[in-house]
């Protein structure tokens, strides 16, 4: 049996998190009329977190993400980790963090995990020492905080990939989206960035005022049509905000990072048994496939630096 950690404050919210993968299982949280109902989307049973291929709740390591032909060069040595997606690297590697069996410290409120990743993990140099702690307070915050450390230069890029639906009985399509963004990564049709940032104005992509998901996402619009819907990542400005919320259920949930950008999927691919676009996954981290590509924000970690 997978162990779990439950954590809960004084106005009955509760978060649930699994020892494999620092997974995210459950946010129960009251609707309008007091209903506590889970607001993340993934497997009933934890046993089913074993096989994992949507990365439901976990966190993601040892980088976020694609990495183009699961190749990258860093100092001056070139590297390979698993190819997973149309030959393309993903979201760590085959076995990456999501799979891990972390080390455990719970108490009614906080949840820390910690997991030694060793040199040549999934294609990856050198050792990595990470640590996450979940955090639920009395203020309504589930606060993620992350830090690592490695002994020599090797790439870091975490984040967490739980898929939200503060209307479990729905898809997301109805749920209102803000992102306080004015441009996006373009994606090419194996969904790595290009290189290319298109402005949101006149896009499908421009949530800086609240709208539905699903208001443009079936546009003819060639970056939807490259992702099969939004799988994107947008730069973020100003105060980094992301806010999601559902008029049924009188949910909002407000998100904020101190990472560049955040990587939207509109669950565009479900596994089987599971509806398309029943989550949303919000992803905060650097620019994915960052080494490849000059002008995004450098995702290598140093000997002596702090990840965080």
């Amino acid at each position: 049996m997978i162990q779990s950690y439950t954590m809960k404050n004084k106005l009955g919210i509760e978060v649930t998190i699994l020892k494999l993968g620092a997974i995210i299982h459950q946010i129960k949280t009251p609707d309008r009329q007091g209903k506590f109902e889970n607001i993340i989307h993934g497997f009933e049973t934890q046993e089913a977190y074993l096989n994992n291929t949507a990365y439901f709740g976990a966190i993601i390591g040892r980088t976020a993400g694609r990495i183009k032909g699961g190749t990258y060069c860093l100092d001056n040595k070139t590297y390979h980790m698993p190819a997973l997606d149309r030959g393309n690297g993903l979201h760590g590697g085959e076995k990456g963090f999501h799979t891990k069996i972390w080390s455990v410290k719970a108490s009614d409120q906080q949840v820390i995990l910690s997991h030694i990743s060793p040199d040549g993990d999934q294609g990856f140099p050198c050792c990595v020492e990470a640590r996450v702690t979940y955090t639920l307070n009395d203020d309504n915050e589930l606060i993620i905080d992350y830090k690592a450390q490695t002994d020599k230069r090797t790439l870091l890029n975490m984040t967490n990939h739980a898929y939200f639906n503060l209307n479990p009985k729905e898809t997301v399509l109805n749920m209102n989206l803000m992102i306080n963004s004015d441009q996006f990564l373009a994606l090419g049709p194996d969904s790595i960035p290009t290189g290319e940032l298109i402005d949101v104005q006149d896009t499908p992509f421009d949530f800086r005022v609240q709208k539905k998901i699903g208001r443009d996402l079936h546009l003819p619009h060639q970056q939807l049509l490259n992702a099969g819907g939004y799988d994107h990542p947008w730069l973020l400005k100003d105060d980094h905000k992301v806010v999601i919320s559902d008029d049924l259920t009188g949910r909002r949930v407000e998100m904020t990072s101190d990472q560049p950008c955040v990587v939207l999927y509109s669950y565009n691919f479900p596994l089987e048994g599971h509806k398309k676009h029943q989550g949303l996954a919000i992803e905060f981290q650097k620019e994915p496939d960052s080494l490849n590509h000059d002008h995004f924000n450098t995702c290598v970690l140093k000997p002596g630096q702090i990840y965080r």
